[in-house]
């Protein structure tokens, strides 16, 4: 449980930090939410934001590598950085940016 709540940002921050096309990186979600204080079942997944072009089979195989060493299944979805700033972004990019997220680089909670 202590690996759950504490370890996604710093296990995702080392598999994530040599890989290239990734702008921005953060977890959102449920455990996102309980990290910012919101009240709630603990989450039975980690939902992981990445913001840029890195490769999807990349992206699948960190995410399995999260997953086992988390004990928890990780979730990643990929959005293009274009995407990402739109001034009219998409209900799941306008959803994401209205709600907690986890900065994995720095650790920063976002409310």
């Amino acid at each position: 449980m202590i690996a759950a709540t504490y370890g996604p940002v710093p296990v995702l921050r080392e598999l994530f930090e040599d890989l290239g096309g990734v702008d921005q990186i953060m977890i959102y979600g449920y455990w996102a939410a309980r990290r910012a204080g919101e009240s709630g079942a603990f989450p039975n997944d980690i939902d992981v934001l990445v913001v840029g072009d890195a490769p999807r089979k990349t992206l699948t195989a960190l995410a399995s590598e999260a997953s086992a060493r988390l004990d928890l299944p990780v979730n990643v979805t990929r959005v293009a950085p274009d995407d990402w700033c739109a001034d009219e972004p998409s209900p799941f990019v306008a959803t994401i940016r209205s709600r907690p997220a986890v900065d994995v680089r720095t650790g920063d909670v976002h409310a």
